[in-house]
């Protein structure tokens, strides 16, 4: 992950069921988060053999950091 073109941040949480989590990946330009998420999506056959499944992928914009 730490040598993906534009990465800014990354960050993995867990819920209280152990079968799910929620990432956060911050890219630096939108064509660089644009391409990862195509990736991610054209992967999604190598992500169910692997047990991953997932349930959405968006793209939105950073808005305020504290």
């Amino acid at each position: 992950m730490s040598q993906l073109p534009g990465l800014t941040k990354g960050y993995w949480s867990d819920y209280d069921d152990p079968a799910r989590s929620h990432t956060f990946i911050v890219f630096a330009e939108l064509d660089a988060a644009v391409a990862f998420a195509d990736n991610v999506r054209g992967n999604a056959e190598n992500q169910n053999r692997s047990g991953v499944r997932n349930i959405s992928l968006d793209i939105v914009t950073v808005k305020a950091t504290t």
